[in-house]
């Protein structure tokens, strides 16, 4: 349990300076060994779907595993975690920087380990703009 005060060694906290403590523990407890070039996650329930480009593919620092990176449809930067499912398809349709992508959570299936998520990827060849440029004009997806 957590003993939540308002006081500290030197005695009371001002309340601006407690604020900015709050504000500065909240962000360090977000997301702490994301990097900031990931953007938000992509997290996706059955049947759902995203909708965007490709940036690439790097290393969560968290958990040593591949991370998908996109550009959403207004531009802005966010990732995918890898699954092993989500993993075989972007290993067999091996999308190029700034393709556009459309990924789909199907239902769950039952496996000899438990459940496992499964995924469809469809890809298309876009060359322009390049793959992390501002995209202002949404009707290019």
């Amino acid at each position: 349990m957590a003993i939540v005060t308002d006081t500290d060694d030197s005695g009371p906290l001002r309340e601006p300076e407690l604020e900015a403590m709050l504000a500065e523990a909240e962000e360090a407890s977000a997301d702490v060994l994301r990097p900031k070039h990931f953007g938000y996650e992509v997290e996706l329930a059955e049947g759902e779907h995203y909708s965007g480009r490709y940036r690439g593919r790097d290393v969560d620092p968290a958990f040593d595993r591949p991370v998908y990176l996109l550009l959403d449809t207004e531009g802005e930067p966010c990732f995918i975690r890898s699954r092993t499912v989500l993993e075989r398809e972007f290993e067999t349709k091996r999308p190029s920087e700034g393709d556009r992508l459309v990924i789909v959570r199907g239902e769950d299936g039952e496996g000899q380990r438990g459940t496992y998520h499964r995924y469809g990827l469809a890809v298309r060849p876009f060359a322009d703009p390049p793959a992390g440029a501002a995209v202002a004009d949404s009707r290019i997806f």
